[in-house]
């Protein structure tokens, strides 16, 4: 017959037992140093996104075409017979919109907002395309100069 192991008796008394766990349950300071360690970690990883987010913001302002006061634009003369009657922006391009003497829409012309790999910025107008940079987009005189050039 087989022989069946008997436990040995516990060296511990019940009451003992659950003293130790409850020290071990309350043992504070351990759990205290793995929150601040968690906590640190959290505030260096929000630092370095912050940093990253940033650099991302910068190189973007740095390749994204940003004309100021472009609405300024509107109602100045293209031609004897049309004008700027408005410009949209979006993320991707300015649309500037021409009307003629009877403010009918006659045409649209549009600057794309990202930087070719050449350092240059796309206008196009009826399937013609005009690459141009960045210091030729200075004033408004100089990209109603580049619109009328396309």
């Amino acid at each position: 017959m087989p022989h069946i192991p008997i436990p040995p008796s516990p060296t511990m008394t019940t009451q003992q037992i659950l003293q130790k766990l409850q020290t071990i349950n309350t043992m504070s300071p351990q759990n205290n140093v793995v929150q601040k360690i968690t906590d640190l970690a959290r505030e260096q990883a929000k630092i370095a996104l912050d940093e990253l987010l940033k650099q991302e913001q910068e190189k973007r302002k740095q390749t994204i075409l940003t004309i100021e006061n472009i609405d300024k634009i509107r109602g100045a003369k293209y031609s004897e017979w049309l004008e700027v009657g408005g410009v949209t922006e979006s993320d991707f391009y300015y649309e500037f919109t021409l009307l003629d003497n009877n403010s009918n829409q006659v045409e649209t012309i549009l600057l794309h907002r990202r930087q070719t790999s050449d350092k240059r910025y796309i206008m196009e107008y009826n399937n013609h395309t005009l690459w141009v940079s960045k210091d030729r987009l200075n004033t408004i005189d100089a990209i109603i100069e580049c619109m009328k050039e396309i």
